[in-house]
């Protein structure tokens, strides 16, 4: 699996109110939903990205 680094100011995690590992899971769904929506990636593929089984 290949990691990507991303530096967020601070303040979206407080302004979200989430764990940075909260904020993670969230931007790894709503990239799978994003992709997903636009055809680019499979719903096998999309639940990967997102973390979860198919079936979730």
């Amino acid at each position: 699996m290949s990691e990507i680094t991303i530096n967020l100011p601070e303040e979206i995690f407080s302004a979200r109110r989430l764990a940075p590992e909260e904020f993670v899971q969230d931007m790894r769904l709503a990239a799978a939903i994003y992709w997903y929506q636009k055809g680019e990636i499979s719903q096998e593929k999309a639940a990967q990205v997102a973390g979860l089984n198919r079936r979730d």
